[in-house]
């Protein structure tokens, strides 16, 4: 249940409350009309690298991924400032003021990125914005380093990693399978040499089966005594994303252009330096992640998945309403043609008086579909920042009563 806060004249954005400003934000918009923007406690970035080239030094490509995070930070508050990333319209002063300080402590590289008075002066430079539009721009940019769009990638990279791993698992029980029918056919072969020897090519053909199986299971043994550490992929999250910061980074994203924008100035920098870290043997990226220089790579690499904007005019059914606050009304809706997993959509401005609100408490109650029209992001067979545009009429003919009420996640 989102908490009601008073009419309040200052905000301030640090680690430990960014994602509940945000969500405070989209639960009630207007009480950010009037509010003044302060920077507080702002951890640095902090990116550990291991590796015999890494010893409180910088590599020059190292050098060139810390110089495109500091671009996204200009462009970011150029497109804020100005309304668009053009950087040769930034002046020295602003320039200077919005440049970060990178300390390299001893032992493995150690970066430590001071990222809390960038934010400060950006803040007092941005004088052409609303209290409201600097919150948003500064606290994507805080989002962004602390890493939560990457590790939206790592994520997505895990996923795919282990869709891999589970066909191996098949093809390797495939093999097994393979390799139990090869030794049983040697065992009958050998027992029938014992009435009769078999000839030399038999006896070659049999020594190369053996050697074949020998060998499959001497690299499946050295495969298991690998140390998880010391392989190419291995990858370990050390602070997962809280779903319910995804929700509500999806819905500002998507209701608030200059979040939006940022978000992808910022991610593009970010991926760019991840990309760099990838000489080093391992990377710890300001402690939500730690992975080998490969996966930073590859992860780094994969190409932008675009999402696609469709518009769904169908029947659903309504899982759950959410309506503590008219401005974050939200529902938990079912497609029942299946064309989608489920998905929690928000309402538009058209779209929530009292009567299509009670239209859709009477499709949860009675248990029958809802017509609805839904805009959203289909990403990867999934919906993302649903957005309810219309509600038309409960069909009264379909009841789901007896229908299991397990929610399908997404």
């Amino acid at each position: 249940m989102i908490k009601e806060l008073p009419l309040f004249k200052k905000i301030t954005i640090d680690n430990d409350t960014i994602f509940d400003t945000m969500r405070q934000l989209i639960a009630n918009p207007d009480q950010f009309e009037n509010i003044e923007v302060v920077i507080g406690s702002v951890s640095v970035l902090e990116v550990k690298l291991f590796g015999d080239q890494f010893h409180n030094s910088l590599t020059p490509t190292i050098m060139k991924g810390l110089i495109e995070l500091q671009k996204g930070i200009y462009r970011s508050y150029c497109f804020a400032q100005y309304g668009d990333t053009n950087l040769r319209q930034l002046s020295k002063e602003e320039l200077s003021q919005l440049e970060f300080t990178v300390i390299i402590s001893e032992g493995c590289t150690d970066i430590l990125a001071a990222i809390e008075g960038v934010l400060k002066a950006a803040g007092d430079l941005m004088t052409n914005l609303t209290g409201k539009q600097k919150l948003l721009a500064l606290g994507m940019i805080l989002i962004t380093i602390m890493g939560y769009f990457a590790m939206e990638n790592v994520k997505e990279y895990m996923s795919d990693q282990e869709a891999n791993r589970h066909e191996l698992a098949i093809k390797r029980a495939n093999d097994e399978t393979m390799l139990a029918i090869q030794e049983n056919t040697i065992k009958a072969v050998k027992v029938g040499a014992d009435a009769s020897k078999p000839n030399a090519d038999e006896a070659k053909d049999l020594d190369e089966t053996e050697a074949e199986i020998d060998a499959i299971n001497d690299a499946e043994a050295t495969t298991a005594s690998i140390n998880p550490e010391d392989k190419d992929d291995y990858i370990k999250v050390l602070k997962p994303i809280d779903d319910k910061d995804v929700e509500v980074i999806q819905a500002v994203v998507t209701k608030y252009p200059v979040a939006e924008k940022t978000a992808t100035i910022m991610s593009d920098s970010v991926n760019s330096f991840i990309k760099a870290t990838s000489q080093a043997d391992k990377v710890r990226y300001n402690n939500a992640v730690e992975m080998t220089g490969v996966v930073a790579n590859n992860i780094a690499s994969q190409p932008r998945k675009t999402s696609e904007a469709v518009v769904l005019k169908e029947k659903f059914r309504v899982l759950n309403v959410d309506s503590n606050k008219t401005q974050y009304m939200q529902a938990r809706l079912r497609p029942v043609n299946s064309s989608y997993p489920d998905f929690n959509a928000t309402f538009t401005d058209s779209s929530i008086d009292k009567t299509k609100q009670k239209r859709l408490a009477d499709a949860l109650i009675s248990y029958h579909p809802i017509h609805l029209s839904v805009e959203a992001k289909s990403l990867n067979g999934k919906l993302n920042n649903a957005l309810i545009a219309q509600v038309g009429e409960v069909d009264s003919t379909i009841n789901f009563k007896a229908a299991q009420d397990t929610t399908i996640d997404t």
